[in-house]
């Protein structure tokens, strides 16, 4: 997912100055390993302070669940149990892996959270500026498959199937948290206010006296979009990517070879949650636009645009 350089050249969102009821309040933070916006249109600028206080406490809960990258996490805790068999999780963790494998039965496993071990590698490749080994690939592949993560949902426990098994929630953890910011927000009656990090942003109520929240895809062909109550993700490979012998490795990986996308493309995705808009629009830059739009149709309410990167 884009971070805040990338998405300085994708969109600019365009803030507004509240009206004469309503006091316009940003507060920023580091979370997730990048900063995090909250806006929000309240009656003082005390309420809306207190709102995104507690907002960016719920992010900070939900990052240590959710992150591969703290080592407590609840996550980790659970790849720790791999190959030894159910575990009980909360329920912020058990609907996100829910919502992930809908997504990898519906586009036949190239989305895939349990693909960590091989991101892992294509991280490292990235970092040490070449391609991964052959050998560490294969191995790494025999390690994925969401077929081998098991949900269920009456004992509200994951099963990781085969010791070994990791999971990177980095291509949906943010747009739910993004829904949960925003769910404390409207809790303190803050009905017009957004959630930005990176390339996922999460929309409330238009700002006072305007149509929404004002996105500009850095696309000549795409109009300026006015956004309410909905989630808009960008994916692409602008930031995070590794060039050898002339090719362009993204970011993205398709789960089901192991390699990294060498097709420069941009997904923007329109959708009612989070949860769905921030995987969909990784998901879009692994698919044909034809098979994309076939998997967008069962998620009511979503729009996407897809474009080749030069």
């Amino acid at each position: 997912m884009p971070c805040r350089t990338m998405l300085a050249c994708l969109l600019a969102m365009v803030t507004h100055a509240a009206d004469a009821a309503t006091v316009r309040v940003q507060v920023s933070q580091f979370h997730m390993g990048m900063m995090v916006d909250l806006i929000a249109y309240a009656s003082t600028e005390a309420h809306g302070q207190v709102a995104c206080a507690e907002a960016f406490t719920h992010v900070a809960a939900l990052n240590c669940i959710l992150s591969d990258y703290e080592p407590d996490s609840e996550l980790n805790r659970l790849c720790a149990h791999a190959g030894q068999g159910p575990l009980p999780i909360s329920d912020a963790l058990f609907t996100v892996l829910a919502a992930s494998q809908r997504l990898a039965q519906a586009c036949d496993g190239r989305f895939d959270v349990t693909a960590a071990p091989l991101i892992k590698l294509w991280r490292a490749a990235r970092k040490a500026g070449r391609l991964p080994d052959d050998g560490a690939l294969d191995a790494a592949q025999a390690l994925v498959g969401y077929r081998h993560l098991r949900l269920d949902a009456a004992a509200r426990t994951a099963e990781l199937m085969l010791p070994g098994m990791l999971i990177d929630l980095g291509a949906v953890a943010k747009g739910y948290i993004g829904d949960q910011a925003l769910m404390v927000l409207r809790r303190h009656g803050l009905e017009s206010c957004a959630f930005v990090a990176g390339g996922d942003m999460v929309f409330g109520a238009a700002p006072p006296g305007t149509a929404g929240w004002l996105v500009h895809p850095a696309k000549a062909d795409l109009a300026e979009l006015a956004l309410s109550d909905c989630a808009c993700a960008v994916s692409g490979d602008s930031v995070q990517f590794l060039e050898v012998a002339g090719v362009r490795y993204s970011h993205v990986i398709d789960a089901t070879t192991g390699h990294a996308l060498s097709e420069r493309r941009m997904c923007i995705v329109i959708s009612p949650r989070g949860l769905d808009a921030d995987p969909l629009s990784t998901i879009g830059t692994l698919f044909p636009e034809v098979e994309f739009a076939g998997l967008v149709a069962v998620f009511p309410g979503t729009r996407h645009w897809i474009f080749t990167l030069r």
